[in-house]
């Protein structure tokens, strides 16, 4: 299944809406202004919280965490590299590659593609395309690309 992540602009936070192919909002993203570190939930049509991303502060790399029903579910890491962005998921036997400056990269378990994720360069706002091979994993995916979006973006306010 395909989902459209699209971020909204002018704003004071970072918040995101979630669209299926159908253009058919399916969940919000929003950040939470007065915290330790950035902190983001994500919440269905209805309210409910699906998912939580908290930054941890005291990591040398910028590292998050992913919880789902307030359990643990992933880490991401950006990991020491010279010349080109490289993430770790920690939790999960996954690989992050490709080329995240251009926001086009994949995530992969076991050498077999479970997304693919591609930023839309015509679009006012950031836009990303995320095609989700196994569904199970859909939640998950999408934090972790809202993870990688935020990191990207604190790294180019330095």
């Amino acid at each position: 299944m395909s989902y459209h992540i699209k971020q909204k602009m002018l704003t004071f936070k970072d918040e995101f809406t979630i669209y299926n192919d159908q253009g058919r909002e399916l969940f919000y993203v929003e950040e939470k202004l007065l915290s330790f570190g950035k902190k983001f939930f994500m919440r269905d049509h209805e309210g409910r919280e699906v998912l939580s991303i908290e930054e941890k502060v005291l990591s040398l790399l910028a590292t998050y965490e992913v919880y789902i029903g307030g359990q643990l579910a992933a880490a991401v890491k950006k990991d020491v590299s010279f010349f080109r962005p490289k993430y770790t998921i920690e939790g999960l036997d996954w690989e992050i590659q490709g080329d995240f400056l251009a926001h086009d990269y994949r995530i992969t378990e076991d050498g077999r593609t479970i997304a693919n994720i591609s930023k839309a360069y015509l679009s006012w706002s950031d836009t990303y395309q995320i095609d989700i091979v196994d569904e199970d994993y859909a939640d998950v995916l999408l934090g972790i690309v809202i993870v990688i979006d935020a990191v990207l973006a604190s790294e180019q306010k330095k």
